[in-house]
């Protein structure tokens, strides 16, 4: 039993900054440079100053696409996320369109689970608690949850371009509900944005907010201790 009401049968993770880390852009700008077949380092063509300008600004630039995209149409196609992707890459100007297409190639692959993701999933599961993933997001993350580990932990996956639907609209968390098989009194969302992750309190989801945080861990045994499974 929970101390809040109805007992939790199923928590619902948010993607970007609750269970992966995706402002960590050390190591992106290089590893795109050699898929572009680019000689040598950033930093021998731009300058270091110029070079820590770029990284800096792949660091937040998902937050800053938002004043691209206020309405998150990148979360509903693929094209459109990427259209989305080089007009937000446009605000830092002068990436050669090769090192462009090759920072969108690899972007993936520098999403890095938190430290305490899997052991929290691991533990719920342990507990008979559902786990579901609910994101917004224009692109299919599957391979980079088989890659880390961690799609087998997973009971459902809804992703906004499949649904056609996006966070905080109701509809979205509905869907996650529905493949969790479990009703939103008996059920708990966990996020890092009010903004979008508590769009479930509509319909009697309760939200549990994490702040985002410096490092390789994320405080989810937050998650364990609200549901009895710590």
């Amino acid at each position: 039993m929970t101390q809040f009401g109805e007992p939790i049968e199923a928590v619902i993770f948010d993607f970007h900054q609750t269970l992966v880390d995706a402002s960590r852009s050390e190591g992106w700008l290089d590893d795109a440079w050699q898929v572009a077949g680019r000689r040598g380092r950033p930093d021998d063509e731009w300058g270091g100053e110029r070079t820590q300008e770029v990284k800096d600004f792949l660091a937040t630039v998902w937050q800053l696409a938002n004043s691209v995209d206020p309405h998150s149409e990148r979360d509903l196609s693929r094209a459109r996320h990427q259209q989305v992707w080089e007009a937000t890459l446009a605000i830092v100007g002068g990436i050669d369109p090769d090192v462009a297409d090759a920072l969108y190639a690899t972007m993936d692959h520098h999403w890095v689970l938190y430290a305490d993701a899997v052991p929290t999933l691991e533990a719920l599961r342990r507990h008979g608690i559902r786990v579901g993933l609910l994101s917004n997001i224009g692109i299919d993350i599957r391979a980079t949850l088989v890659q880390q580990g961690a799609l087998d932990l997973f009971d459902a996956v809804v992703l906004s371009y499949e649904v056609g639907a996006v966070k905080p609209q109701p509809r979205i968390f509905e869907r996650a509900l529905v493949q969790l098989g479990v009703p939103a009194q008996r059920a708990l969302m966990v996020g890092d944005s009010w903004a979008y992750d508590a769009g479930g309190t509509e319909l009697g989801l309760r939200t549990l907010l994490l702040p985002r945080t410096q490092g390789r861990h994320h405080g989810l045994g937050q998650v364990l201790r609200l549901v009895g499974a710590a």
